[in-house]
């Protein structure tokens, strides 16, 4: 288990090095639809118009700092822009807040609190566990849902492996207090899409 700020984070290493060896194969996988400096370049009306109905992010750098429960602060116009379009079908997928690594999910029920938005319970973390999410969402096909995501073999491959569209917030928040293993492994994603064409 890796720890930093308040609750520890284990890594799915496992899972992590399967998707890794897929993705060399099909590396489409790796490619998001779209990549913007942050969540707040995000076009959520846009979004909701050409038939998107549920939008999933990713918590730590991608809307507050690492194992922070608050949002980023210049997030806050965009944030509740993304909320008025969305409405209630706005979820926050962590591998940290809603996994087993959070005792009694106490950190899961403050980033709700905080940011007014739900936080899936899951057991298998990304780039696994899909099926977790569409269980919470009956009736919702995998397109009509965007994925928004700092990382690419968490994020980026688990939206694209169920079929959504996927976005990837290039500029991090910080990486103060940050994994430093996740740390790592961002900055060698950064440079195997500046390989492919796609920085």
């Amino acid at each position: 288990m890796v720890q930093s700020g308040g609750v520890g984070q284990s890594l799915n290493l496992q899972g992590v090095l399967a998707l890794t060896t897929r993705v060399l194969w099909q590396p489409s996988l790796a490619i998001p639809k779209q990549i913007v400096p942050d969540m707040r370049a995000i076009d959520y009306r846009a979004l909701r118009r050409s038939g998107h109905s549920v939008i999933v992010f990713d918590k730590d750098n991608t809307l507050t700092a690492p194992y922070s429960n608050t949002l980023h602060p210049p997030f806050r116009e965009a944030w509740a822009e993304c909320r008025s379009e969305f409405g209630p079908n706005v979820w926050i997928l962590s591998n940290s807040a809603g996994t087993p690594d959070d005792k009694d999910f106490a950190q899961a029920k403050s980033v709700e609190e905080s940011l007014g938005v739900r936080v899936l319970r899951h057991q298998i973390k990304k780039p696994g566990g899909s099926e977790e999410l569409l269980q919470q969402l009956i009736g919702i096909s995998p397109s009509e849902i965007v994925v928004v995501g700092d990382r690419v073999l968490t994020d980026v491959v688990y939206g694209n492996l169920m079929g959504a569209y996927t976005i990837l917030a290039r500029d991090i928040i910080t990486e103060k207090g940050d994994n430093w293993f996740a740390a790592k492994i961002r900055r060698i994603e950064r440079a195997a899409l500046s390989l492919l064409g796609r920085s």
